[in-house]
């Protein structure tokens, strides 16, 4: 074994070893001699992944949801845009360090190779934890969602009974209710492989993409005349209020948000530029279908077309629905709407201003209305799905390099999928769900803190692994199909300093301006706790596996077989 342990040191990555040396290391250094997963993942299931992860949808309602008290008066469309340059940088780095390491796992295996494998497995310990938070608070769009819709249908037929039903699905065990039947569901799928769910992915997010245009031609062809007219009759039979709009204006002036500010010059850009940290909620992940860059049938081209593709769409739904609903509903009752949602909820008439709302006010036809309600739908069980989908690769990982027990990356040899991982994500986030049921308010807010905590670090330790690449791990690097250059210099590294420049501004944003987020530094002291832990945890690990005269160092110096 010493002996082995000495070649495999000179010997970094076996690229001229023989094939039964290879053999003999990867079955020393980790699980087993192959990974155990199929590379079957078609560059289209990988681009609509991302862009399910993305969420555009919902990225537009949060940017009118947010920008009357951050970037009113500044262009929405040039922030968007500008935000889209940078996630170039962003996604493309991504991009790169997948294909020079196309594994499943993510940024954890990139930055245990590169950077140390300690800070690898904390971050990606960290990332875990906040996705399943993250898991923990989605079912609360289902319960906002669903009550919302059902009281549109309610007032646009006039029925007072369909408003009622509304009221059972706003009981809180609902979310409970919700979260755990989707867990239950995720883990059901997954058990049967990959291209089952990716199946199920590509029919609804094409049936998203149909409704996300089906809005968009109907507000063309709508007045805002007519708009208006439909929306106070809605609010009407809500509240009473024959001229709810002109309500919600008014309240919004005496707020001083409205008239909108006329700006010019320095406060017109810097509003402008405060529409990025919005709109990188949505657009800056795309990225998320690396964590599966070891299942992608062609590394190269998925890597771009899944990253910069997926963008692409975010941007062009995020722009195309914006505008739809600005153009239809006048700038001032989309500010008015937010404010009332937000500052007078209590008198508001609590309907969540996202795309159903401005559906209603674009259709009076129940039938149409219910497809562009169930495209909503569609989009949010695909966000709750890909929510733990990372995560089984994650642990997988771990398991695969023996950090953690190995059982937890056993593959199953039917379906080529990682059971146990599945299954312990999935029970994560059940017990995630049934943890924040009574405290919903207080979780939203520490998960959205722990998350820009994640963000912020997460995403600098991969920029920094990216940016050191080239000389940290030459061997990895002069192998990789990534050897571009400008000037001399790597484009890797010059990716991963332009990222950092860009995340330094996110990441500013989102800590100095409480609108982005419900970040606190109780949040950051947790975050902390949690990267700490996962440091000790790696070097107990270490510890055990070199009693087992199992060297974790060797392990980490090498790519993980396919």
């Amino acid at each position: 074994m010493l002996e082995w342990s000495g070649n495999l040191r000179q010997r970094s990555f076996g690229l001229t070893e023989p094939k039964r040396f290879c053999e003999m290391a990867s079955e020393q250094l980790f699980a087993r001699k192959t990974s155990g997963l199929v590379k079957e993942v078609r560059t289209r299931d990988a681009l609509f992944f991302g862009v399910s992860y993305a969420n555009p949808w919902v990225g537009m309602a949060v940017i009118l949801m947010t920008y009357p008290w951050i970037a009113s008066g500044g262009s929405l469309t040039l922030g968007v845009l500008l935000c889209a340059v940078g996630s170039a940088f962003h996604v493309s780095m991504y991009a790169f360090l997948a294909m020079t390491m196309p594994r499943s796992g993510g940024d954890y295996v990139w930055v245990s190779r590169i950077l140390h494998p300690a800070i690898g497995f904390a971050q990606s310990l960290v990332i875990v934890v906040s996705g399943l938070f993250w898991f923990g608070i989605t079912p609360g769009i289902w319960l906002v969602m669903l009550p919302n819709m059902i009281s549109l249908v309610g007032a646009m037929a006039g029925n007072t009974g369909i408003i009622h039903i509304a009221a059972i699905f706003s009981i809180p065990w609902m979310l409970s209710v919700i979260g755990v039947l989707l867990a239950v569901v995720f883990i059901f799928v997954l058990f049967f492989g990959q291209r089952v769910y990716f199946k199920i992915q590509t029919s609804l997010i094409v049936f998203v993409f149909f409704t996300i245009g089906l809005f968009v031609v109907l507000s063309l062809f709508t007045s805002r005349a007519t708009f208006l007219s439909r929306f106070d009759n809605i609010a009407w039979y809500l509240t009473g209020d024959h001229y709810y709009a002109q309500t919600l204006i008014a309240q919004a002036t005496k707020d001083g948000l409205l008239p909108i500010p006329q700006l010019s010059g320095g406060q017109w850009l810097w509003a402008t530029l405060f529409v990025m940290p919005m709109a990188f909620w949505s657009i800056g992940y795309p990225y998320f279908s690396t964590y599966i860059a070891g299942e992608w049938k062609e590394a190269k081209m998925t890597a771009l077309v899944s990253c910069l593709g997926g963008l692409a769409i975010c941007v062009i739904v995020i722009l195309a629905s914006m505008a739809s609903i600005i153009n239809v509903a006048g700038e001032p009752l989309v500010q008015a709407l937010a404010n009332g949602y937000y500052v007078h909820p209590s008198t508001y008439f609590g309907i969540a201003p996202y795309a159903y709302l401005y559906a209603a006010g674009v259709t009076d036809n129940l039938v149409v209305f219910g497809i562009i309600c169930a495209g909503s739908l569609a989009m949010a069980i695909l966000a709750v799905f890909v929510a733990l989908y990372p995560l089984t690769r994650c642990i997988f990982a771990w398991a695969f390099d023996r950090i953690v027990p190995e059982k937890l990356g056993s593959v199953s040899s039917r379906y080529h999928v990682p059971i146990p991982a599945i299954l312990l994500s999935g029970a994560g986030g059940i017990i995630i769900v049934l943890l924040f049921q009574y405290l919903y308010s207080l979780a939203l807010e520490l998960t959205i803190s722990i998350v820009i905590s994640t963000v912020i670090f997460s995403f600098t330790m991969v920029a920094l692994t990216a940016i050191v690449l080239p000389w940290r791990r030459k061997e990895i690097y002069e192998t990789s199909p990534i050897q571009y250059k400008v000037l001399g210099f790597p484009v890797i590294s010059l990716l991963g300093i332009c990222d950092l420049i860009f995340l330094s501004f996110i990441g500013y944003s989102y800590v100095s301006v409480s609108a982005f987020g419900s970040f606190d530094w109780g949040s950051y002291e947790f975050f902390t706790a949690l990267f700490c832990l996962g440091l000790i945890g790696y070097f107990i690990s270490r510890a055990y596996r070199k009693r087992q005269k199992i060297d974790l160092d060797l392990t980490f110096r090498e790519i993980p077989p396919a």
